[in-house]
Order: C-alpha cells, then structure tokens, then sequence
C-alpha cells in the first residue's frame, strides 16, 4: 500500500479523533491532521514499531546524546557533562514535557541550595538554557522556558597570591614528599610565574622553548582562545618558570602531569592551609597572581595582554586587580 493511501485510510478510521498522522521515510516527510492538533497531550506515549516499546521521551537523555556529538572541546564538554549530572540530581529523568518556566527556576533553587555562587548558577543555566534552545530549533518543544529570562554574572573578587606567598610557594615546594601535592604545586607555580592557562600548562614540553639572543622563549597556541602567545621565560620573574622544568625528560614528555582539576585543587589547597596561608585559591588563580605579579613591577598592561593571551585588554584589567601594594606604588 502506497503511504499516502496508507495515511487516507488511517484518517477515515480515526474520523471523530483529534490525531496528527505523520510518516517521515528518509528525506520525505507526509502528514495529516484530524480534528483538533491543539488539543493532543502535551505528553504523548511513544510506541516504538520495530520493539513494540512503549515510552515517555527523556529530555536527559536527549541532552547526553546532543552533547556527545557537540563540536566542542573536551573541557567544555566536560563542563556541559558536569550541568548534566546536576540536573538529573535535581529531578531524573525529566520528559520534554515537564520543561517550563517553574522547572527553571526549581533548578536555580536547587543550586542555591547546594550552596554555588551566582556565577556558577549562571554557568550552569546557560549550559541548560542552550540545549533547550537546540531542541527548541527542532521543533521537540512547545514554548522554551527561558524566554525572557534574565541571567546575569556578578563581579566577584578574584583571590590572588603575593609575592611572598608565591615565593615562599616555591621555596617549600622541595619538600613535599606527596607526589600528586608536588606536581599540582610545581605546575601552580609554572602559571604564575607564566599566566599559561591550567589545560596549557598541562601540555607544556621543552619543545615549547627556544632560546634567541640569550633570551628563552616560551611559544604555544593556547588550547582555549587558538591565541599565540610568546612568552620570555628568562626574563619573567627572574626566571623563576624555569626553575620548575625538569631537564631530565624528553623533548615531547609533558612536564607537568598534573591530575584532573579538582583533585589538582584539592591539593593546592592543603599545601596552602598547611604553609598559613588560608585564602580560597584554586589553579586559575595563578593566572591572576601572575598579571597582579606583573603589574606591582609596572608592566603595561598591554604587554600583560598578550603574555595572558587576551584579545581585548579590557579583559586584562579585570584580571589585573590592583592590590594596596600597587595603588601604593602607583601614588609614589
């Protein structure tokens, strides 16, 4: 039977329902409407032909399967894979249809429940927010729940270390018998004394440098921005950066093994606590302590820009927080 008599006859069986017939067959789409559309279930029961399955649609399982196929960079999935499991803590296994604007705001009570700040609740609103926009182009929801809804970031105070801190870092940094606490500090301290970001400084070789007219080059392609930056390595800090490599490894081995970020954290964390210093410093705080750092010994900022990889300076000048010591400096 040829599918637009098959359609017919369905529609003559089902006279007196409201019903939408439709049959996709590659790329050919037919479809018929009885009675009225408006007044189907906003939460139809799948039934599956080749399985005799029945079932209701997972908006969750859905969201892993987009993400998996996401052209993004394995971090930012992470990231994305991160809002997932957060979502399926609030409520599992959630349909399509259960989507809506009270839904949306459960879950930005439920983080504020578990405690996160405001920007880390905007984080993970915008991860959810763009896999619902995905579906909404698909035409799998009716409405999207985030229309008109306001998100917004904070301007936080970003914890920086001094240059005491970050000497007394290295001096110490010898002494730590626990390898993992070790290669967290040891690569810590490579970004503060480089502003390379944790993912780059993870992938830091001796291929990385060069020496030119006495002078040693650190060149890569930052894995987050596709920036190239060029750092004098030699000449930064007194060379302090180069203290931390070990020449004993291959040109191609990485010289910072560094484990997954929060472990990495964890790690720096305790070490800090355990030297008296007690501020809520994580990785990316290196990067700031490095433009703070490069600041207090009045570096222009556009040059901090570039050694930080940042396209636009504006952002250079909120990661180069004046402390007192530079407002000081500044004022003399």
């Amino acid at each position: 039977m040829e599918i637009p008599v098959l359609i017919k006859f369905m529609a003559e069986a089902l006279a007196g329902s409201n019903a939408r017939i439709q049959v996709q067959i590659d790329n050919k789409c037919y479809e018929q409407t009885i009675g009225d559309t408006a007044a189907l279930a906003k939460s139809p029961v799948y039934y599956y032909l080749n399985t005799g399955r029945r079932g209701r649609s997972s908006f969750l399982a859905w969201m892993r399967g987009a993400i998996m196929k996401a052209n993004i960079k394995e971090s930012t999935r992470e990231n994305h894979l991160c809002t997932l499991r957060l979502l399926s803590e609030f409520r599992a296994g959630f349909g399509f249809d259960d989507l809506n604007k009270k839904l949306v705001s459960a879950f930005r009570q439920f983080l504020v429940g578990r405690g996160y700040k405001t920007n880390t609740i905007t984080k993970h609103l915008k991860v959810f927010r763009r896999y619902v926009n995905t579906a909404a182009s698909e035409e799998m929801l009716v409405g999207n729940p985030f229309d008109h809804l306001t998100m917004h970031y904070e301007r936080s105070h970003k914890e920086f270390l001094t240059e005491n801190e970050v000497c007394l870092l290295l001096h110490k940094v010898s002494t730590l018998t626990n390898s993992y606490e070790y290669e967290a500090v040891r690569a810590f301290l490579f970004s503060c004394y480089t502003g390379l970001r944790y993912s780059d400084v993870q992938r830091v070789t001796l291929r990385h440098l060069h020496t030119d007219d006495g002078v040693t080059w650190l060149t890569m392609r930052m894995q987050k921005t596709s920036y190239d930056v060029r750092i004098p390595v030699s000449e930064l800090f007194g060379g302090a950066a180069l203290l931390l490599l070990n020449r004993e490894l291959g040109d191609d081995d990485r010289q910072f093994p560094v484990p997954d970020g929060c472990v990495a954290n964890n790690n720096i964390r305790r070490v800090l606590r355990r030297f008296g210093i007690t501020k809520h410093i994580s990785f990316h705080c290196a990067r700031v302590t490095c433009a703070s750092l490069m600041l207090e010994k009045n570096i222009p900022l556009t040059t901090i820009q570039h050694i930080l990889g940042h396209a636009s300076v504006n952002t250079t000048e909120v990661y180069a927080k004046m402390n007192e010591t530079t407002i000081l400096k500044s004022i003399r």
